[in-house]
């Protein structure tokens, strides 16, 4: 009787477990993406647009690819922190002026992405100089 059990329950567990895979096959996650290269100002924030692909070939975003992240054990990261830090809600802030790179990747490292992150101060990029000219208009110089 007690080998009859534990047969019918080793039959139920495969049984149950066949369905799942089954059922869940065409909506399992195969790959995620996200822009390549971000900019920023130094001080903004944004959220990364992430998107997944389904095994049957369906994209997905939002909250039904963060569903399916949570179930795959996600990892955020940053290179460099201290230029943007990334939290596990996808928010990218920029904390000062450099390049950095961000990963994002599965527990078993199957899913995975990253991108280059540029932060730059509004500033950066401008020559502050002395402005000088003539009377004509068209012959302004910086004066060193």
């Amino acid at each position: 009787m007690k080998r009859l059990k534990q047969i019918v329950t080793i039959g139920c567990v495969a049984v149950v477990a066949a369905l799942l895979m089954a059922g869940c096959g065409e909506h399992r996650l195969v790959s995620i993406s996200m822009p390549e290269t971000i900019d920023l100002k130094l001080g903004e924030s944004t959220v990364i647009e992430l998107t997944g692909t389904l095994k049957n070939g369906t994209e997905v975003t939002g909250d039904q690819l963060t569903q399916l992240l949570e179930h795959r054990g996600m990892t955020f990261e940053s290179f460099a922190p201290s230029v943007a830090s990334l939290d596990d809600t996808l928010r990218l802030t920029a904390n000062s002026s450099g390049r950095t790179e961000i990963n994002i990747y599965s527990r078993d490292n199957k899913l995975n992405c990253s991108a280059e992150v540029t932060v730059v101060s509004p500033l950066e990029g401008f020559e502050i100089c002395l402005l000088y000219t003539s009377d004509a208009a068209d012959d302004m110089q910086c004066v060193d």
